[in-house]
């Protein structure tokens, strides 16, 4: 079988399997069995039999050499990079682009409008790659990135720069849950725990390190480089994947690709979200929690979210969510679990920088840094996750001592004071990363394992849609709480007036006189504390979640013998 050659569209048995390569190469796609199989031959043979629908997904998955793979993989790193990136670094440059503007009302709005449409489109993007291949969809997604940028840059007002923005996001949904897929496509199941630990990798380490490469951009150049900066770098990457990304297309004509989207669940799904992560997003900041404006958003999403849920079981042809994935155990509970462990991962990335800059007066590029101990041990843990997937063959297990690790990581942030060393600091944010490694590599392969063939795409752009959902909806609930355990610390400390200043500006409490300060600051730890208590909690919950996951064999012994979930 050459590098290039795809999988044939009839699997052999497991046990006609005649070489140990054939079977690395081959074994995933022999046996596909979702949670109510049963064991027996019979029901073996015919779960390995590709169906119609199968065919479009067989037909991209392609197996790659290391030679070949190592450039492509580099060239979709740079892509995953610039996502993570430009998902945080206008944090620092907001002061700088709404004294340009003079907007600062609509500041927020920069960073809103790049995280709705993210979010928004991983479904549809799933469904793309599958209907029109994954080459298309890659290429396309880097270009409207690349074009979102470059008009960012040169945005000459606020509204100009918030739609780019949203450009921007629509692009970084594509290269997302594209790359993930291809990593998919050229590797085995066994392998593919340390390529989504790559993605992990480079997407928080571009999280982390972007508000200091956009402080940086701010003081010695402009704010407008944050944007620019993506188009050499993403040329490159969408040069490597014209040349090498090379899966093949499915074959249908335009007409018959376009009739197969879901138009209407799209709208709807895309829709609900918006409204939903607005009225997220807006709660507590532009508008209280009980207002008018707050729960209409709450409510009308909810009611398209009812009205996709009914569209997608009574009257979609190809549903942009296949209802029989919510049927899947495993699936459902992976969709949760990873929801809930990103929404810590989310706050530690938001709230920590604050502590950091209040309690011991560090800089936005210092705060910046101090995170970096998260990634390294995301480094480690997604490292050790494919040799223990090797070794042990589970997965299940391996989730749970995640939440365990992200549990007791942030149990620990919760006991930060004020005079902590650097090195406490640094180990607790460590073990938090192992168990965040684990999480993020493990998720999609416990979904792929459980699910048919044919669903592999949108399964896992399922699992990007609750890790990115989930977390925007943690950052929600800890500023939720953040806001509220802090405001009432405040009272009997600062007047009145001055209680929201406190609570938004950290200059203002840096410019507070010694006794007072001392007292703001004692109060934000512990306001702070609160937040870390409840993301344990949410910790817990996802521990909880991650032990209704279903055991099935993802190492190639394992996969020539099984039977079916165990």
């Amino acid at each position: 079988m050459t590098a290039q050659e795809q999988v044939p569209e009839s699997p052999v048995k497991p046990q006609q399997v005649p070489t140990e390569t054939e079977t690395k190469r081959e074994a995933k796609h022999d046996i596909k069995k979702d949670d109510a199989s049963t064991s027996s031959s019979v029901d073996l043979e015919k779960s390995a039999m590709p169906t119609a629908d199968e065919t479009a997904t067989t037909q991209q998955t392609v197996f790659l050499s290391l030679r070949q793979k190592v450039p492509l993989v580099l060239g979709l790193c740079l892509a995953i990079f610039l996502c993570g990136l430009d998902n945080t670094i206008s944090a620092t440059a907001m002061p700088a682009i709404a004294a340009q503007f003079n907007s600062l009302a609509d500041i927020t709005y920069i960073a809103t409008a790049f995280i709705l449409t993210f979010n928004s489109f991983i479904p549809l993007n799933g469904k793309l790659c599958d209907v029109f291949g994954r080459r298309a969809v890659m290429l396309g997604g880097i270009s409207i990135f690349l074009v979102g940028s470059a008009l960012c840059g040169a945005a000459k007002t606020m509204i100009m720069l918030i739609v780019c923005r949203a450009v921007q996001g629509t692009g970084a949904s594509a290269i997302f849950v594209c790359t993930m897929i291809v990593f998919t496509d050229i590797s085995s199941l066994e392998d593919r725990a340390k390529y989504q630990g790559i993605i992990a990798l480079v997407f928080s380490f571009a999280s982390v390190v972007g508000p200091l490469i956009g402080g940086l951009f701010v003081d010695h150049v402009t704010w407008r480089w944050g944007f620019y900066i993506n188009l050499p770098i993403g040329a490159i990457s969408l040069i490597i994947s014209i040349i090498l990304l090379k899966i093949p297309t499915p074959k249908g004509s335009m007409k018959s690709k376009l009739a197969r989207i879901d138009y209407i669940g799209t709208f709807l799904i895309v829709s609900a979200t918006t409204l939903f992560l607005l009225g997220i997003t807006w709660a507590g900041s532009k508008y209280a929690w009980r207002s008018a404006p707050t729960i209409l958003l709450f409510i009308i999403a909810g009611l398209l979210y009812i009205a996709l849920g009914l569209y997608e079981v009574f009257y979609a042809v190809e549903p942009i969510v296949p209802p029989h994935l919510f049927k899947i155990r495993t699936a459902i509970a992976v969709y949760i679990g990873a929801a809930l462990f990103l929404s810590g991962f989310f706050s530690l990335m938001y709230f920590l920088p604050i502590f950091w800059q209040v309690a011991k007066h560090t800089s936005a590029t210092v705060s910046g840094l101090r995170l970096l101990p998260m990634p390294v041990g995301l480094v480690v843990s997604s490292s050790l996750a494919t040799v223990a997937i090797m070794k042990l063959g589970r997965v299940k297990e391996l989730l749970m001592l995640a939440c365990c690790l992200g549990s007791v990581g942030i149990g620990l942030v919760s006991l930060f004071k004020v005079d902590d060393s650097i090195v406490m600091e640094i180990g607790v944010l460590f073990i938090f990363g192992l168990g965040l490694g684990l999480c993020w590599s493990l998720s999609v392969v416990a979904v792929q394992a459980a699910v048919e063939l044919k669903d592999l795409a949108t399964a896992t752009s399922n699992v990007n849609f609750f890790q990115m959902f989930g977390g925007a909806v943690g950052v929600a609930i800890s500023a939720t709480v953040f806001n509220n355990s802090l405001g009432s610390r405040l009272v009997g400390i600062l007047p009145p007036d001055q209680i929201p200043i406190a609570q938004s500006s950290i200059s203002f409490v840096n410019s507070l006189e010694a006794s007072i300060n001392e007292q703001v600051i004692n109060a934000y730890v512990e306001a702070l504390r609160v937040v870390w208590y409840v993301q344990s909690g949410i910790m817990v919950l996802a521990f909880v979640s991650y032990a209704f996951v279903k055991h099935y064999p993802v190492r190639v012994e394992d996969l020539k013998n099984a039977g079916g979930a165990m």
